[in-house]
């Protein structure tokens, strides 16, 4: 994304930064799936503290109703970051307490 802002003869209006300043930002969030591929890559790169668990189950093509549970056997993702992602990162982004 930076590639094309950096190369695009016309910048946005209002948008005065690179595509990666605002991914990079407090102000987006991520979400993954419990069996993303790219995510312990996502977490190097961004960090953990911007990732959320997608919980918009059920659906006919998630995993419910072991979708946590398969999240929570990942081993690319140690304990720590991974509660952040299932819980506390949400709970920051919807003001939850």
């Amino acid at each position: 994304m930076d590639d094309h802002y950096s190369r695009s003869m016309h910048h946005p209006t209002g948008v005065p930064k690179k595509p990666s300043d605002y991914v990079k930002s407090d102000s987006c969030f991520v979400s993954c799936e419990p069996d993303e591929e790219g995510l312990a890559h996502t977490a190097e790169v961004l960090g953990t503290d911007r990732i959320v668990f997608a919980s918009d189950y059920p659906h006919g093509d998630c995993d419910f109703p072991l979708s946590v549970v398969k999240f929570r056997k990942r081993t690319d993702i140690s304990n720590q970051p991974r509660e952040k992602i299932l819980c506390d990162n949400a709970a920051r982004l919807y003001n939850l307490g």
